[in-house]
């Protein structure tokens, strides 16, 4: 699919430009700083709108009621997703690869590249598609339990590795944990380990969120991937 690139500094009419994103008004100024922000709009179903600058600024209208902005000062590239994810209404700052994979491959290839390559190969061996919420994926593993996974996969990791550990690992139960310094909050249970790189990000339960519905994940474990491309971490 050929993705429509809209020059907002080349613009022939301001007034042909699209003026909305769902139900939140869109506006442009010439002396907008950064190039994307909120403004308080109180007849706005949020209480905010979306003005954009139209100084060396790109925009491209995505499905979903989302958006991509790019502006270009001198070597300098800031970039911008924006839009509705669910009920939420969201701006954030991503690397300006992002912008160029949609420019180029379509929708569906921005979409995609937003998930780290471990993930989509994990995806692939284990046949199952993992869930998201705001910019967090989990993973769902092939145990029932956490207890299963400590029993059978910790100790043959850990002989493959060359570094047994007969140290018990841990399982916490957590009630609004915070994921990493996000708005995400777990309530279920974490398996720790010691000594392995994938400390703290099996969990269980279920992730809350403001304006995202409630991700309930179960007693299956899962594990925590961020989005890839995020300048800021995500929301």
């Amino acid at each position: 699919m050929k993705v429509k690139v809209i020059d907002l500094e080349k613009a022939d009419e301001i007034d042909k430009l699209p003026r909305r994103v769902g139900q939140t008004p869109l506006s442009f100024s010439s002396s907008a700083d950064p190039v994307a922000q909120f403004y308080e709009n109180d007849k706005a179903p949020c209480g905010k709108g979306f003005v954009l600058s139209t100084a060396n600024t790109e925009l491209i209208r995505l499905p979903k009621k989302q958006f991509l902005v790019r502006q270009v000062q001198n070597d300098n590239q800031t970039t911008f997703w924006g839009g509705y994810d669910g009920k939420h209404l969201f701006l954030t700052e991503i690397e300006s690869w992002l912008f160029d994979t949609c420019k180029e491959k379509g929708f569906n290839a921005f979409y995609d590249a937003l998930k780290p390559e471990k993930l989509k190969k994990l995806e692939k061996r284990f046949r199952v598609k993992s869930k998201r919420q705001g910019e967090f994926y989990f993973l769902p593993l092939p145990f029932k339990t956490l207890e299963e996974l400590s029993k059978v996969f910790f100790p043959i990791y850990n002989l493959q590795m060359g570094e047994y550990d007969d140290e018990p690992l841990s399982i916490e139960k957590v009630n609004r944990r915070q994921i990493n310094t996000s708005r995400h909050f777990l309530t279920g249970r974490i398996l720790h380990s010691s000594k392995n790189p994938i400390e703290n990000h099996i969990v269980t339960g279920t992730v809350t969120a403001p304006d995202h519905p409630h991700l309930k994940l179960g007693k299956q474990p899962h594990f925590i991937f961020n989005q890839e491309g995020l300048a800021n971490g995500g929301d």
